[in-house]
């Protein structure tokens, strides 16, 4: 695990490089890919909610139910864990959040249509 980056970092990590930091030889052990799962979770959930707000209630469902298969299943390359949903809800809220800042102006619209 010497090669994994801290939790801080891979909190700031894109979907892309989490996933190929996943693929790397060096980082193939299970501790190593249960400590970089939830934080590619989080990236994929906050990448995929940003880019459309529309998937934010699908996603908040579908990361739990993950989970529960990946239990069932017990086949990956990581197991199972709270901390996957745990990120991958936060990253869920993130996107949301990013995807309104980026919408400034709609949003003031929306508001100012109500009065």
């Amino acid at each position: 695990m010497a090669n994994a980056p801290d939790p801080k970092q891979m909190a700031r990590m894109s979907w892309d490089d989490l996933y190929m930091m996943r693929l790397d030889p060096s980082l193939q052990g299970r501790d190593t890919q249960n400590l970089i799962a939830p934080y590619e979770h989080r990236a994929y959930a906050r990448e995929q909610v940003r880019d459309n707000l529309g998937k934010a209630g699908l996603m908040a469902l579908m990361i739990p139910g993950y989970q529960a298969f990946k239990s069932v299943k017990g086949r990956s390359r990581s197991g199972a864990s709270l901390d996957q949903i745990q990120q991958g809800l936060l990253g869920v809220g993130e996107g949301a959040l990013l995807n309104l800042m980026d919408k400034p102006e709609q949003i003031k619209k929306g508001l100012l249509s109500m009065f």
